[in-house]
């Protein structure tokens, strides 16, 4: 599926500040609440991570102990993630275009990417993810609070670029969790990095 130009866009401003974007992510521990909620989930099984960035998130999921691997459709976060996690998998891969059998897991992780998505291309992105998981699979979604979907310059680190985002608020994310067939066992609205946040925990019905 051809990347729309919000996206091409967003992936080069990604690509062309990979390095100083993945050290500016790498504290250990970021999003921990989470990780623990998604461990109590799911404590043990294979996961897919959509968006991997530089590779923080997989490093506290590989030392939970999963069975992990990392997906993203940056070419040079990819690398920085490889960096980071030597011996982990990443591959790149579109979300649209996930390169797996059907129900190969048992959980994925989507932290802050499906963010990055035009609004009338999420049922796409979700029903990708959804084919993979197995019944019962869990998943994580992080997206920020909001209406509409426009370009961001810059970031909370002082990072020039510019960015594609989407924003919900959570009865339009949940209604769209729903018509795709996902079950909502736990979300919230949360601040990180001084925004506000929604937080989605979910099941393959």
């Amino acid at each position: 599926m051809k990347l729309t130009a919000q996206e091409q866009q967003t992936i080069d401003a990604y690509d062309t500040n990979a390095a100083v974007w993945a050290r500016s992510r790498n504290k250990k521990g970021d999003w921990i609440e989470e990780k623990e909620k998604f461990n109590k989930y799911l404590p043990i099984g294979k996961i897919l991570e959509i968006g991997a960035g530089g590779g923080r998130d997989a490093r506290d999921l590989i030392d939970m102990g999963y069975d992990y691997v990392g997906t993203d459709i940056s070419q040079g976060l990819l690398q920085e993630a490889q960096k980071n996690n030597p011996g982990a998998t990443f591959l790149l891969q579109s979300v649209y275009e996930i390169d797996f059998p059907d129900n190969s897991f048992d959980g994925v992780w989507a932290c802050a990417v499906l963010l990055h998505m035009p609004k009338d291309r999420i049922d796409t992105a979700l029903q990708s993810i959804q084919r993979v998981m197995k019944k019962d699979g869990v998943m994580f979604i992080s997206l920020k609070k909001g209406d509409g979907e426009k370009f961001v310059e810059g970031d909370h680190v002082g990072i020039q670029y510019k960015r594609f985002f989407s924003f919900y608020e959570m009865p339009e994310f949940s209604k769209i969790l729903h018509r795709n067939n996902f079950k909502i066992v736990e979300s919230y609205e949360m601040d990180h990095s001084d925004k506000k946040w929604l937080a989605f925990f979910v099941k393959k019905k």
